[in-house]
């Protein structure tokens, strides 16, 4: 990758990273250091981005405490005609306290070329411990195949669910995924 000196696509009155793939190997134009999440909940990267051909593909990579173990969530940004804010949601729990950022083209080597500009990963939801638990509990009792106690968690959060006034969408999204 290189970075453009005399971008056209500023945002900010800063330079914007141009984005430019040269070679056969995998390389990442941001990489951010770990990010020490201690305050937990939803997240959103947001980025004003422009691919001028191909793709860009932003990474959210969340790992476990040894900082080794991750799962990886990639987003992608088709071609467009002109700078546009993109964001992306990821939930961080007690399991995975460290983010990193990463930022690439879809095919190494082909030229495919993008401005990026004002990156930004700030908390915009609060962390839900029932939820959190009741799903990690789930999981791990599905996957010992103990499925009375995945059932009985299951029956706790929706009691402790309907003592709320509101019931959002994703939560029950979240509960249909863990029946099928």
């Amino acid at each position: 990758y290189k970075t453009n000196t005399d971008s056209d696509f500023v945002t900010d009155g800063d330079q914007s990273l141009y984005v430019l793939d040269l070679n056969e190997e995998r390389y990442f134009a941001v990489a951010t250091p770990y990010i020490d999440i201690t305050d937990f909940g939803e997240y959103t990267l947001s980025a004003d981005v422009r691919a001028l051909s191909g793709k860009v593909i932003f990474y959210i990579r969340v790992f476990e405490s040894d900082k080794i173990t991750y799962t990886q969530t990639a987003y992608r940004v088709d071609t467009n005609e002109q700078m546009d804010t993109y964001e992306f949601t990821q939930e961080i729990t007690p399991d995975t306290p460290y983010v990193r950022i990463l930022v690439a083209t879809e095919t190494a080597g082909k030229n495919e070329e993008a401005y990026v500009d004002n990156i930004s990963f700030e908390k915009t939801g609060e962390f839900n411990e029932e939820k959190y638990l009741a799903v990690k509990k789930v999981t791990e009792d599905f996957e010992t195949l103990n499925f009375n106690t995945a059932i009985s968690q299951m029956m706790i959060f929706m009691n402790a669910v309907q003592k709320e006034e509101l019931f959002p969408r994703e939560y029950a999204e979240g509960f249909v995924k863990l029946l099928n």
